[in-house]
């Protein structure tokens, strides 16, 4: 009869298992942590291609609007650097310090700090409305940075378009009132 795992290596597969299994034990206490990470670095990968689809709707040449190889391995290395830190915090907090300041939150708040922040980055540019102007006096605008692409540019080239939209809302303004006056 055929046996699957071989005796010799059924100690082998024992310790591995156990080794595995033992330390996700010890970190399992950080996976509420990491998971809202996790999450938020997912939230500002779709808020940076809906930037990049808003961009592309008006510069076709600045970009494509697409998910690249290359954009995902920047989020591969933000998921191990914020992963890295949390863990080896909590790890530091459970097994070197002797007091109690909960290392691993304080890492973790960071982590979803930074990427609040990104997201608010992003949802804010290559906008003009009010929310957007308020955030773009505190944070960087994206779509200048990453497509070489000033929003001020872009609406100085649509000066005379903008003008004449605002002409046409006073327009319908001064005959609501004279409507309302009669």
């Amino acid at each position: 009869m055929y046996r699957l795992i071989n005796p010799t290596t059924l100690p082998l597969i024992k310790l591995f298992g156990g080794v595995l299994f033992g330390a996700m034990a010890i970190i399992k206490p950080t996976f509420p942590m990491l998971s809202v990470c996790f999450l938020l670095i997912f939230v500002d990968c779709i808020s940076a291609w809906l930037l990049a689809r808003r961009v592309r709707k008006d510069h076709p040449t600045a970009n494509d609007g697409k998910f690249k190889s290359h954009h995902f391995g920047k989020v591969i290395e933000t998921l191990t650097i914020t992963c890295t830190l949390i863990l080896l915090a909590y790890l530091i907090q459970t097994y070197v310090l002797e007091f109690d300041i909960h290392l691993h939150n304080l890492f973790g708040g960071v982590c979803c700090f930074w990427q609040l922040w990104s997201i608010l980055e992003n949802m804010s540019s290559y906008r003009e409305n009010g929310l957007a102007r308020l955030l773009q006096k505190i944070l960087v605008d994206k779509s200048k940075r990453h497509f070489d692409i000033d929003l001020k540019e872009t609406v100085l080239n649509h000066k005379d378009e903008i003008q004449q939209i605002k002409d046409e809302q006073q327009k319908l303004k001064d005959e609501l009132i004279k409507q309302d006056n009669k």
